[in-house]
């Protein structure tokens, strides 16, 4: 786990400013994947020294989206960050939903700092399928972000990607 010499302060408003930097953190171990530990996992996300912050369970929604869509996780470590979710105080498990796509989703919530994150997760395969942001105040609320993951594959390969599964 690396982190950069950066105040938790400092690094809060970079990251609430919309620039998550990358080399700020990371949610691999040494050999490139990603934890199974539950405990681990939350604190290679987001900064555990921002756990008491009001904007903590965004982090760490904003984690699990970075680390979901920049590598490959087996069974096990979708079912590790399904338990992450589930235990931080802050992100609210919403029911049944769709995504854009029409897949059938677990929808998980965020709402911190102005803004509302969701996260759509399929309940048979748990990867993620869509994450959105929207900004709920201010000058100019509205859609902020929203990502929708209809392949996975790896670059570089001559193999063709594989569609996410549709649990409809």
């Amino acid at each position: 786990m690396t982190y950069l010499a950066i105040p938790a302060r400092r690094l809060l408003g970079a990251l609430l400013g919309g620039s998550l930097v990358l080399a700020a953190l990371t949610a691999c171990q040494s050999d490139g994947t990603a934890t199974a530990d539950p405990g681990e996992l939350a604190k290679q996300l987001a900064p555990p020294e921002l756990i008491n912050e009001p904007a903590y369970p965004r982090l760490l929604a904003g984690g699990v989206v970075g680390l979901a869509t920049s590598q490959y996780l087996d069974q096990q470590q979708r079912a590790t960050i399904l338990r992450v979710l589930a235990t931080v105080p802050g992100i609210t498990y919403r029911g049944a939903t769709s995504d854009l796509a029409g897949r059938s989703g677990l929808l998980f919530c965020v709402v911190a700092a102005g803004s509302t994150s969701t996260l759509v997760i399929d309940p048979a395969t748990g990867e993620l399928l869509a994450a959105q942001e929207r900004l709920d105040g201010g000058r100019r609320p509205g859609l902020f972000s929203h990502i929708l993951l209809l392949e996975r594959g790896r670059a570089g390969t001559d193999t063709t990607a594989a569609p996410l599964r549709s649990t409809r």
